[in-house]
């Protein structure tokens, strides 16, 4: 668990993608790399901007970046704020990653 000081961040997806890539591929790839369906990362991919993960370590955030930008899309890391946030750094919940997979 983090200490109270610990800094938490979140991966947004800005669903741009990335040149070279077709939209097929980039499910396909992000399927694969979150584990959901096709349908769930369309759904997704529809949004303006998507938090695919969040209440994270920067270095685990800043991973997940990269494999998401591998996978062929952009998105950014940012630090956590907000009730979410705080609730994760004081141990209220265990994995903000949960809340927002239910969204899917």
């Amino acid at each position: 668990m983090n200490s109270p000081e610990a800094d938490v961040y979140m991966v947004i997806l800005n669903n741009q993608l990335a040149k070279g890539w077709t939209l097929d591929e980039v499910i396909n790839n992000l399927s694969q790399l979150f584990k959901q369906t096709p349908d769930n990362i369309k759904n997704m991919l529809c949004q303006p901007t998507f938090v695919v993960e969040s209440g994270v370590s920067q270095e685990k955030a800043k991973t997940t970046q990269m494999l998401v930008i591998g996978a062929g899309v952009g998105c950014q890391v940012k630090k956590s704020s907000g009730q979410i946030g705080l609730m994760y750094q004081r141990g209220q919940i265990k994995s903000i990653q949960t809340i927002v997979r239910v969204q899917w």
